[in-house]
């Protein structure tokens, strides 16, 4: 089975991953490709800030 999603504009199921609704045209907005790089970059940022906190930590402590 197929997963579907409901066109906002006129109700009408369609293929998840269709871009653009077959009936009324309405566009679908593209979110995910611009959520998944936040994530990386957020995630990225969270590992530099952890490594210089332990930097900052380690130079303390000798």
């Amino acid at each position: 089975m197929k997963k579907k999603k409901e066109c906002p504009n006129c109700a009408t199921e369609i293929p998840k991953d269709s871009k653009v609704c077959y009936i009324c045209g309405y566009e679908f907005p593209q979110r995910e490709a611009k959520s998944k790089i936040f994530w990386i970059a957020g995630f990225i940022l969270l590992i530099l800030f952890v490594l210089s906190l332990a930097r900052i930590l380690f130079s303390i402590l000798r």
